[in-house]
C-alpha cells in the first residue's frame, strides 16, 4: 500500500527497540515494526520522544542540526517546580508530576545506554531569603510538595556559607538536579542502544503537506533535499515557530561557573542547591559551582555572554554566598529557554494528523521532558488515559487559536518565575529583589502564519542555525 511505501523510503533499515511485538501495554493494532517516526530536534525534549518511542518498538529517526549547540548543554538542570515558585495550577501539577517521574526515567536511560547521567539528591534545595524579599512573603502552594520554613539559626545549620543576613528560607526536601551536559550523552547512548537513528548536520526549514493539506508527506532541508516521514514529532526549541504557527520565542539566559580554589580543599562546602531571589547556585558533582541565570526576553537569538551578565550574576551569587568570592571564574554560557506567553509548554497533536509538538519548556526543560515525551507518545499511539488527555488538554497549541488567546496579555512579569536582571543591585539598598525583565513573547500565532498548507505546499522556512532543544 502507498503507506508502506513512504516507510519504505524514509527508514531504509528497520531498528527495533526494546518492547516486544506481543506485549498489549506496548504495541496498538498496528505491528511495530510497522510505526516509524521522524524527530526534529537533537535535545533533551527530542531524545526523551525518540527514546519513548523506540522502547515501544518504533523506528525512530532524530535529525538534529548540531547536537553540541544544543541548549540541553546550556541548562541549570533543576527539577525544582516549588524552587520556581510556581502557583497552583496545570503547570505545578505537571511539573511535580515530571518531579517523581524523573529518578525512575533516568534509571532506565542509566541502564540502557551503560552511561551515568549525573543524578544530585542531596537533601533537596534551599530557598533563602532576605528581609522583605519575595521569598519571605511567598507562602508554597501544599500541592507542590513538603515544604518546611527554616529560621535563621536553622537555614545557616544547613548551609553554614549562606550570608548571615539570610533571615529565613524553605527547605523543600523532594528537589534534585542533574548535570545536562552528562544527561545529553547518557540520553544519546540510551536512544542508540534502543535503535534510533540519530543524524547530526541535517537541518530541517520547511515541511511539504500532502494533497489535501491534512498530513505532512516529507520534509525540507537545508541542503535542498526531502525526506518522507510517517510521522513527526517537532521538538526544536525556541525555533519552534519556524515550523509551525506556534507563539515560541526565545527568552535568552546567562550563566556561569566557578571552580573551587586551588590552594587546599574548603572545609565547608555547599551541600545543596541554593535557590535565592535573584539567582541560583547548583553544586556539581565534580566540585563546580554553577550560578544562574538572567533572564534577556529583548535579546533575540543571541547566546553570547555579556560583561553586565556575568557582573549581575557574580554579585548576586557572592551577596548569597559571600564564600563564593574566593573561586575562580570557570566558563560563562547562555543559552535560550522555549517560551510561550502563557510560560506553559506546548504538547501533543496538532492541526494536522501526523504532527505532534513537544516544547515550549520554559525554564523547565530537563525536568518536563522525559514526562511529556511518554504523554505525547501515548498521544502518538492514541492510548491516552483519561488522566493524560485531560493532562495534555491544558497545553496544545490551539489553545493560542482563540479569540481569548488573541486578545489576551502575555504573563506578567510579576507572576513569571524570577530571574537576574541585567543590572547590578543598587549599593543602597543591596536586599532589594531584582525583578524580572517585562517578557516580549507573541500573544498569539494564526494558523495560517507562514505560508501555504495547501495541496503539497510548502509550510515553513527556518533561518540557518540555532539550537533545538
Amino acid at each position: 500500500c502507498e503507506m508502506l511505501s513512504l516507510l519504505t523510503v524514509a527508514v531504509p533499515t528497520l531498528r527495533f527497540g526494546t518492547a516486544s511485538l506481543t506485549d498489549p501495554l506496548r504495541c496498538s493494532a498496528i505491528r511495530a515494526a510497522e510505526r516509524s517516526a521522524t524527530v526534529i530536534g537533537g535535545g533533551t525534549a527530542g531524545l526523551s520522544c525518540a527514546f519513548e518511542l523506540a522502547s515501544r518498538g518504533w523506528s525512530v529517526t532524530v535529525l538534529s542540526r548540531l547536537q553540541r549547540e544544543s541548549a540541553t548543554l546550556t541548562a541549570g538542570g533543576m527539577l525544582a517546580p516549588q524552587a520556581e515558585r510556581l502557583e497552583s495550577g496545570p503547570l505545578l501539577d505537571l511539573c511535580v508530576r515530571a518531579r517523581s517521574f524523573f529518578p525512575s526515567w533516568l534509571r532506565r536511560v542509566e541502564e540502557t545506554g551503560k552511561v551515568d547521567a549525573g543524578l544530585v539528591a542531596r537533601g533537596g534545595f534551599i530557598a533563602p531569603a532576605f528581609q522583605g524579599d519575595a521569598i519571605a512573603q511567598w507562602q508554597p502552594p501544599a500541592s507542590g510538595g513538603s515544604s518546611t520554613w527554616l529560621d535563621a539559626h536553622a537555614i545557616h545549620t544547613f548551609e553554614p556559607l549562606l550570608q548571615k543576613d539570610v533571615t529565613g528560607g524553605f527547605w523543600f526536601p523532594q528537589e534534585a538536579s542533574v548535570d545536562p551536559r552528562r544527561l545529553l550523552p547518557a540520553l544519546v547512548a540510551a536512544c542508540q542502544a534502543t535503535g534510533v537513528e540519530i543524524i547530526e548536520g541535517c537541518e530541517v526549514v520547511g515541511m511539504i503537506f500532502d494533497a489535501d493539506g491534512k498530513a505532512v508527506r516529507s520534509v525540507l532541508l537545508a541542503d535542498g533535499s526531502m525526506r518522507q516521514v510517517e510521522t513527526l514529532l517537532v521538538c526544536t526549541g525556541s525555533w519552534m515557530r519556524q515550523l509551525l504557527p506556534v507563539p515560541c520565542m526565545p527568552v535568552k539566559g546567562q550563566m556561569l561557573s566557578l571552580i573551587p580554589p586551588e590552594r587546599e580543599a574548603p572545609r565547608v562546602t555547599l551541600q545543596r542547591t541554593i535557590f535565592a531571589e535573584r539567582c541560583y547556585i547548583v553544586p556539581r558533582i565534580d566540585g563546580r559551582i554553577v550560578v544562574g541565570a538572567t533572564q534577556e526576553p529583548d535579546a533575540g537569538f543571541s547566546t553570547s555572554s555579556t560583561a553586565a551578565g556575568v557582573r549581575t550574576l557574580l554579585d548576586a551569587a557572592i551577596e548569597t554566598v559571600p564564600a563564593l568570592g574566593e573561586y575562580a571564574l570557570g566558563e560563562t554560557w547562555a543559552g535560550l529557554r522555549p517560551t510561550t506567553p502563557d510560560l506553559m509548554p506546548l504538547l501533543g497533536g496538532t492541526q494536522w494528523s501526523n504532527v505532534h509538538v513537544a516544547g515550549g519548556y520554559h525554564r523547565n526543560g530537563i525536568l518536563l521532558a522525559p514526562l511529556c515525551a511518554q504523554l505525547v507518545a501515548d498521544s502518538v499511539e492514541g492510548r491516552s488515559s483519561a488522566d493524560g488527555a485531560s493532562l495534555l488538554a491544558h497545553f496544545t497549541c490551539d489553545r493560542f487559536y482563540t479569540t481569548e488567546a488573541a486578545t489576551s496579555s502575555p504573563v506578567s512579569p510579576s507572576d513569571a518565575p524570577r530571574a537576574a536582571e541585567l543590572r547590578p543591585p543598587s549599593p543602597k539598598s543591596p536586599k532589594q529583589p531584582v525583578q524580572s525583565a517585562p517578557m516580549q513573547t507573541a500573544a498569539t500565532a494564526a494558523p495560517s502564519e507562514g505560508g501555504n498548507t495547501g495541496s503539497g505546499g510548502l509550510y515553513a522556512s527556518a533561518p540557518a542555525g540555532g539550537y533545538y532543544d
